[in-house]
C-alpha cells in the first residue's frame, strides 16, 4: 500500500510526541516521574477494564444472556466519542498536511490514521479486542461473526468520532465558539444533576428511562453489532453500514475543505473605544499588588466561561440538595459540597503562572517583589474558595438551616484544606511551572508532579477523613489545629516560593516558554 510508509511515520511522530513530553529539557526528574506514573496508572486502568468486559461477556455468552455484549459494546462507543473530547489537547494537529504534494485520496486515509493512532482510540480498540475475546471462549461458534460485526463497528465508530471532533474543531477555534461550547456543557452538567438528583426520590422514574434508552439502544452502531452477532448478520450489517454512509457523506466535504485550505478564525473583531477609569484599592494591597489582582481576576472573566468558577459551589449545592430528603442525610450536603470545591478549585493553584507564559518575564522588569507576585494569584484562588462556600452555605440555609456545630466543623476544615492547597500549589508552581493557552480546550493543566501532588493531596484528605469518621474523634477540635499548622505552613511556604522563584527566574521563564 503506497501511504503505508505515510502512516507509518505519523505513528511514529505521535510516540515521539509521547517521549518527547517525557524527556523534555524543561522538566525535571519529579515532573518525569510524576507523568509516568499517571500514564502507568492509565494503562493499568485500561488493563483492568479490558478485562472486566471480556470476563463479563464471557460469563453472559455461557450463561446465554448476549444482551450483555451490546452494553459492553455501547461502552466503549460511547468512550470512544468522549473521551477524545476531553483529550483533545493531546491529539495530533494535522491542519498542516495539505501543504504536501498529495491526493485527496491518501489525505483521507492519513487524516483517519490520526484517529487510529490517538491513545483513546487504541484503548477502545483493545476493549473492542477484549469483547471479541469474551465472545470466542464463551461461544466459540459466534467468535467469527462476532469478528466482522466488531471491526465494523470499530470502522463506523473511528468515522463518527472524526466527523464530531472536526466539527468540534470548528467551535472551538473560535471565541464565540469556545464560550458557546462550554456553556453547553455546563447547560448539559446541571441538567443531568437535577435529573439523577431529583429522581433519587421515585426509583420508578430511573428505571422508566433507563428501560426507554434500551430501546432506543438498539438502533445505535453499538446496538446494530449486538444484533449481528447474536441476532441477524444481515440487519447488523446493514444498519452499520446506514451509519457509515451518513457519517462518511459530511466528513468527505469537511475533508475536502481542509484540503483545500480552509482556516477557521474568528474573524474581523470590532474595534470599541473604552473610557480610562482608576485601578483596583484592595485594602491590605499595595497599588502594584492591587493591580495585579485586578489582573488576574480579568484573565479569570474573559476566559469563556470564567466566571463558573466563582459560582459552581452554590449552583452544586443547589442540586445535590434536591436529591436528600431526610435530615440525616441533608447534614452530609455542606461537608460534600466544600470538599468538592476544595479539591476543584485547590487544583488551579498548582499553577498560578499558567497564563504567564510570555509574561512572567515582565514581573521581573516590573518595580515589585515576586513574593506579591504569588500573593495576588494566592488572593484569586482564596477568593473563588470563598465565594463558592459562602454561596453554598447560603443556598443550603435557604433549604433548610445548617447546624452551628457543623457549620464550624466545616469551616475549620475547610480553611485547613485550604491553606494546605495553597501552600503546595505555591511550591509546584514555582518548581515545575507548566504553560497553558486559555484559548485550547486542554486535558491537561498541570506539569506531571503537579499532577501527583494533586492525587496525594486528595488521597491525604481522604486519609485524614477516614480516620475522623473510622475512630469517632472530635472533628471540630482537629480541624481547628490543622487550620493553625496549615497556616504556618503557607507562611513558609510562600516564603520559601518567592526565594526560589527570585533565585530561578530565568529556569521560570524558559519553562513557560
Amino acid at each position: 500500500m503506497e501511504a503505508t510508509p505515510q502512516i507509518r511515520l505519523l505513528a511514529l511522530a505521535r510516540w515521539q510526541m509521547f517521549v518527547n513530553a517525557l524527556s523534555n529539557r524543561k522538566s525535571k526528574w519529579q515532573d518525569v516521574v510524576g507523568k509516568v506514573v499517571i500514564s502507568l496508572f492509565g494503562v493499568v486502568v485500561a488493563l483492568g477494564f479490558a478485562f472486566g468486559l471480556g470476563a463479563m461477556i464471557y460469563e453472559g455468552f455461557r450463561a446465554g444472556r448476549h444482551s450483555l455484549l451490546g452494553i459492553a459494546l455501547g461502552i466503549v462507543f460511547w468512550m470512544w466519542q468522549g473521551l477524545p473530547v476531553v483529550t483533545a489537547a493531546a491529539s495530533m494537529d494535522f491542519q498542516e498536511i495539505a501543504r504536501y504534494p498529495i491526493s485527496f485520496r491518501r489525505f483521507c486515509l492519513l487524516e483517519l490514521s490520526v484517529g487510529l493512532i490517538d491513545p483513546v482510540a487504541a484503548t477502545c480498540i483493545l476493549w473492542l479486542t477484549a469483547c471479541w475475546i469474551g465472545v470466542l471462549f464463551g461461544r466459540p461458534s459466534l467468535a467469527p461473526r462476532a469478528g466482522v460485526m466488531i471491526l465494523a463497528l470499530g470502522c463506523v465508530t473511528l468515522l463518527i468520532n472524526r466527523l464530531i471532533l472536526d466539527h468540534l474543531q470548528r467551535v472551538l477555534n473560535t471565541r464565540k465558539g469556545r464560550a458557546r461550547f462550554f456553556g453547553a456543557l455546563m447547560a448539559l452538567s446541571f441538567a443531568y444533576q437535577v435529573f439523577v438528583f431529583s429522581g433519587n426520590r421515585s426509583g420508578e422514574k430511573i428505571l422508566r428511562a433507563f428501560q426507554s434508552l434500551s430501546k432506543v439502544a438498539a438502533y445505535f452502531p453499538s446496538g446494530f453489532a449486538s444484533e449481528g452477532v447474536s441476532g441477524s448478520l444481515v440487519r447488523g450489517l446493514a444498519g452499520l453500514a446506514g451509519y457509515a454512509v451518513v457519517a462518511a457523506w459530511p466528513l468527505l466535504r469537511l475533508y475536502r475543505r481542509k484540503y483545500q485550505g480552509e482556516v477557521y478564525s474568528d474573524g474581523r473583531s470590532k474595534v470599541t473605544v473604552k473610557s480610562m477609569s482608576a485601578g483596583w484599592a484592595v485594602p491590605g494591597l499595595s497599588t502594584a499588588g492591587a493591580a495585579m489582582f485586578e489582573k488576574e481576576v480579568r484573565y479569570v472573566f474573559g476566559v469563556p466561561m470564567g466566571f463558573m468558577s466563582f459560582i459552581f459551589g452554590p449552583i452544586a449545592a443547589l442540586v445535590t440538595s434536591l436529591g436528600f430528603r431526610s435530615p440525616t442525610s441533608s447534614d452530609l450536603v455542606f461537608p460534600m459540597i466544600a470538599g468538592w470545591v476544595i479539591l476543584a478549585v485547590g487544583s488551579r493553584g498548582y499553577n498560578i503562572f499558567s497564563l504567564d507564559s510570555w509574561g512572567f518575564g515582565r514581573y521581573l522588569l516590573a518595580p515589585v517583589t515576586l513574593r506579591e507576585v504569588i500573593v495576588s494569584k494566592n488572593l484569586l484562588t482564596a477568593a473563588m474558595m470563598v465565594s463558592n462556600f459562602l454561596g453554598a452555605l447560603i443556598v443550603l440555609c435557604f433549604m433548610r438551616p445548617v447546624p452551628g456545630p457543623l457549620f464550624l466543623s466545616v469551616l475549620a476544615g475547610y480553611t485547613a484544606a485550604a491553606l494546605s492547597s495553597l501552600a503546595m500549589g505555591n511550591y509546584f508552581s514555582v518548581h515545575f511551572p507548566f504553560s497553558v493557552d486559555p484559548d485550547r480546550m486542554r486535558a491537561k493543566n498541570t506539569s506531571g508532579a503537579a499532577g501527583l501532588g494533586i492525587m496525594l493531596f486528595q488521597f491525604a484528605i481522604a486519609g485524614i477523613l477516614g480516620g475522623i469518621f473510622y475512630w469517632k474523634l472530635p472533628a471540630l477540635p482537629i480541624f481547628a489545629g490543622l487550620s493553625v499548622v496549615a497556616a504556618w505552613f503557607y507562611w513558609v511556604s510562600l516564603n520559601s516560593s518567592a526565594r526560589w522563584a527570585e533565585s530561578h527566574s530565568e529556569e521560570i521563564v524558559r519553562m513557560l516558554t
